[in-house]
């Protein structure tokens, strides 16, 4: 089963509205499109939410880490370039939750550089996940040149 861009969306605006219960909800209600997603079709948009959600407070980090290990080397090298760019997003918030925050500030510098000047989407979190890892790190004071 694939998710419709209508679910995403309201998970994207669940999130950016910060109703994180609405989002919860949606999420127990999804099924087996959220649990075992077709990764061939949109499986990186969903990896991204899955992660996204995860560090929100939705708590199923098995079926995270099950979503992610599903992406073969074969599969990522065939994928277009936005889609690329979301999963590696999504790796980046799990090596939050794993505390790894070099690992987390490599990811994010890598989509931060490969977007470039392109068009931004209206919630992007890559600056605020890699300010997160700097402060994970300590270094309070670094700035990513990407800001």
């Amino acid at each position: 089963m694939i998710l419709s861009l209508h679910f995403l969306a309201q998970l994207d605006e669940a999130l950016q509205e910060r109703r994180i219960g609405d989002g919860i909800r949606l999420l127990e209600h999804a099924g087996a499109g959220w649990t075992n997603p077709d990764i061939e079709r949109g499986g990186a948009a969903i990896a991204l939410r899955a992660a996204q959600w995860l560090d929100v407070g939705h708590r199923d980090r098995k079926s995270v880490e099950a979503l992610l290990a599903r992406f073969s080397s074969t599969m990522r090298a065939r994928m277009p370039l936005r889609d690329y760019l979301e999963l590696r997003l999504a790796e980046a918030f799990w090596a939050l939750m794993r505390r790894m925050p070099m690992l987390q500030i490599e990811l994010l510098e890598f989509v931060l550089k490969a977007r470039g000047t392109g068009r931004r989407e209206p919630y992007y979190p890559g600056p605020f996940l890699e300010g997160r890892a700097h402060r994970k790190k300590g270094e309070y004071g670094k700035r990513s040149s990407t800001l």
